[in-house]
């Protein structure tokens, strides 16, 4: 190829956005490449995966079609936590409390701060 550009997904994995990179730039004489990657969304799920290990449920707020909280979510049940993945506060079932010492609780980049404080008090509620 004469030329090629490289976008990043902004949740992709930054390791896997180098090797992709490295491999397409290679291919090409001349690269453009843009790392678009969400710095905050990388940490955030390292510290998912910690927080996992250390609750018996994980509760991720944030929205269903959000590709950051899907993954969030999905480093949560990697990490063996019993995970719920919910919009809103209303979504909450006591149900879910049975049997749990400690509950942990991430929040995708994008979801508000007032939404979060929502569902915390409605654990502490129940």
């Amino acid at each position: 190829m004469k030329k090629i550009g490289i976008l990043s997904q902004t949740t992709l994995q930054p390791e896997m956005f180098k090797k992709i990179a490295t491999i397409l730039a290679a291919k090409s004489r001349d690269s453009l490449i843009f790392n678009t990657i969400c710095h905050d969304s990388s940490t955030k799920k390292t510290e998912v995966k910690e927080l996992a290990k250390k609750v018996n449920l994980v509760i991720v707020v944030g929205g269903k079609e959000s590709n950051n909280t899907k993954k969030l979510a999905q480093v949560s049940r990697s990490a063996g936590a019993k995970t719920r993945h919910i919009e809103t506060a209303e979504e909450l079932k006591i149900s879910w409390l049975k049997n749990v010492k400690k509950v942990g609780i991430a929040a995708g980049a994008s979801t508000p701060d007032w939404i979060i404080k929502e569902v915390v008090n409605k654990i502490s509620s129940f």
